[in-house]
């Protein structure tokens, strides 16, 4: 989705008119635009913005994280194990003692970093559109009550595309326990 059709959307559901860039709207849409993406992309785990790299050891013995790293789901040596302890100080982790490289599986903050909208997750794209609504509602319309009711419809909403996003994960492992259960049940043609 691009951003004046996101901003067009998150203004209809204020009732706030359409976006123009010379419009009273523009310059509030514009501002919560990449806060909104990133608070978005927080929200969640989520797989279209989950990335996997392979790091090295650098000069001063630390890996560097890359620059969309927003949370680290896990890191790995080559032989698959979980390092004991390691710190993490200026996007760099310090304090491992193996000069292997390691995997780390991350939540990228692409999205935010990139300010596009992932078009195959529509509940995840309006619930960014109901939170942009909400941060900008009391400006447009000085209605402190549109705050709320964008606040929770937002909720809702990225609560649809949190379970929509886990079950196309799931869908997507062959051990799946639904291909897994195939056999007939006794009693079942």
């Amino acid at each position: 989705m691009d951003k004046t059709t996101f901003f067009n959307l998150a203004l209809s559901l204020i009732g706030g008119g359409e976006y123009t860039s010379e419009a009273a709207t523009a310059s509030p849409c514009e501002l919560w635009y990449p806060i909104v993406l990133r608070e978005a992309a927080c929200r969640h785990n989520w797989s279209f913005s989950r990335k996997t790299v392979t790091l090295t050891q650098q000069a001063d013995a630390s890996y560097h994280l890359p620059d969309d790293c927003m949370n680290i789901l896990y890191l790995r040596t080559p032989s698959g194990q979980k390092p004991d302890s390691f710190l993490i100080q200026d996007r760099r982790i310090i304090g491992l003692p193996t000069a292997d490289p390691l995997t780390l599986v991350y939540t990228s903050d692409s999205i935010a970093l990139a300010q596009e909208l992932p078009d195959a997750y529509p509940e995840f794209c309006v619930g960014a559109a109901y939170l942009l609504a909400a941060r900008i509602a009391r400006r447009i319309t000085g209605d402190t009550r549109e705050v709320d009711l964008c606040l929770r419809e937002a909720d809702r909403q990225f609560t649809l595309a949190i379970t929509r996003d886990a079950q196309q994960e799931k869908s997507n492992k062959l051990d799946s326990p639904l291909l897994l259960s195939t056999k007939r049940r006794p009693g079942f043609a």
